[in-house]
Formats: structure tokens, sequence, C-alpha cells
């Protein structure tokens, strides 16, 4: 199951919450969400990696989503101008939380 690909013509849309659905993957549009402030993807215990996120999210929880990928090219971005608003909530183990991020140079 996916999102529909033209996500990001929902230009107005500043939460997201797609909880305990079968979607695998998010699509690329959603960093185009530019008022997009907060995902919800708690129990999506299909999703493997998440792209590449708007400048404007604050906040972004996948709470039991086993199958998401700690590798760098799914890491989330975290934006300086946003990091102090910004929390990300991953599974319950500490290591995978510090490898969700990483800052842009």
């Amino acid at each position: 199951m996916r999102l529909p690909e033209n996500l990001g013509s929902l230009e107005c849309l500043q939460e997201l919450y797609a909880s305990g659905t079968a979607i695998s993957q998010v699509p690329e549009s959603i960093s185009q969400l530019s008022q997009l402030e907060e995902l919800v993807l708690d129990g999506c215990s299909m999703l493997q990696s998440l792209p590449r996120l708007p400048f404007s999210i604050r906040a972004v929880s996948v709470h039991n989503c086993p199958l998401l990928q700690g590798a760098h090219s799914n890491k989330i971005t975290v934006w300086p101008s946003a990091a102090a608003g910004f929390s990300f909530l991953n599974r319950q183990r500490h290591d995978d939380i510090a490898q969700a991020f990483w800052l842009p140079e």
C-alpha cells in the first residue's frame, strides 16, 4: 500500500497521520509540503524508508515500524533552523534514534 504520489499537491497540509496503515513508503513529493509540521506513522509495520522531509517539519513519530531502515540514505535531515523544535520518535532503542539523524553540511 502506498500514499498517493501526488501528495505534494496538498499545499496547505500541516499534519499527516497515517498510523496503523500498511504503507511501505512515503512518496518523494512529501518534500513539497511547505506547511507540513507533523508526520505520524506509528504502527506502520511495512514502512521501510522515509524520503527527504520538508523544511517545515517539526515532529516525526514512527513508533513500532520494525522495517524502517537505519541506513544513511534513509536518515532524516534535521535542518539547523528547525532543530530547536524538532523531535523524532523512533523505535524504543536509543541507539536507533541516535543513528536516525544527520545535519546537512
